[in-house]
C-alpha cells in the first residue's frame, strides 16, 4: 500500500468508530435502560467486575470461553467499572475490526476491494450495534479476522514466526470462541 492508501483505510475505520460512538452516545442519552446489561451483556458484566475485585472467576469449569470477560476485567480494574467503559472497548474493538478487514481485502484482491471492505464494514448495521453491546462478538469476530490474516501472510512464505504469530491469535481465538477449535485438524 502507498502511503496515501493506508491512509485512506485508517479514516475508513476513524468512520466505523464515530458512527460506533455516535450509536453509544444516542443510546446513553435516550435509553433509560442503557447502564442496566440484560441476560448475556448481565453476566458479562458480573464477571467482569469479580475479575476486577481481585476474587477471579469461580473454580469451576468455565461456563463460556473466559478471554473476554479477563480483558473486560482488567479494563475495569483501570478505570473502574462501568457499562460504558466496556462498550467504549467494543466500539473500539469494532473500528480495529474494520481497519483489519480493509486490510485482509487488500490482500486477497488489491486495494480497491479491501477498501469497499472496510466501508462496508464500517457501515454495517448490525456490526455497529453489537460492539456497542457487553457481548464477546466484537471480540470474536476481530480475533477471526486477524487469524485469517495472520495465516494468509503465513502461508505466503514469511517464515516460521509468520506461523508461530497465527498460531497465537489461534489460541486467543480459541480463548475467546472454541469454535475456532475446529480448525486444529486443519
Amino acid at each position: 500500500l502507498t502511503r496515501s492508501q493506508h491512509r485512506t483505510l485508517i479514516l475508513v475505520s476513524v468512520l466505523a468508530l464515530a458512527l460506533r460512538l455516535a450509536y453509544l452516545w444516542g443510546q446513553a442519552r435516550n435509553n433509560p435502560l442503557f447502564p442496566l446489561p440484560k441476560v448475556d451483556a448481565y453476566w458479562h458484566q458480573q464477571w467482569a467486575e469479580q475479575i476486577a475485585s481481585g476474587q477471579g472467576m469461580e473454580a469451576e469449569p468455565y461456563y463460556r470461553a473466559p478471554l473476554y470477560y479477563y480483558l473486560l476485567g482488567g479494563l475495569y480494574w483501570l478505570v473502574g467499572p462501568s457499562v460504558l467503559w466496556g462498550r467504549l472497548a467494543g466500539c473500539v474493538l469494532g473500528a480495529l475490526t474494520t481497519y483489519l478487514i480493509s486490510r485482509l481485502g487488500t490482500s486477497l484482491g488489491g486495494y480497491r476491494v479491501g477498501l469497499i471492505a472496510g466501508i462496508f464494514s464500517a457501515l454495517y448495521w448490525p456490526a455497529i450495534y453489537f460492539d456497542a453491546e457487553l457481548l464477546t462478538a466484537s471480540l470474536e469476530t476481530l480475533l477471526g479476522i486477524a487469524l485469517l490474516l495472520a495465516l494468509l501472510r503465513a502461508g505466503r512464505g514469511n517464515g516460521a514466526l509468520s506461523f508461530l504469530g497465527a498460531g497465537l491469535i489461534w489460541g486467543l481465538a480459541c480463548i475467546a470462541r472454541p469454535n475456532f477449535l475446529a480448525l486444529a485438524p486443519i
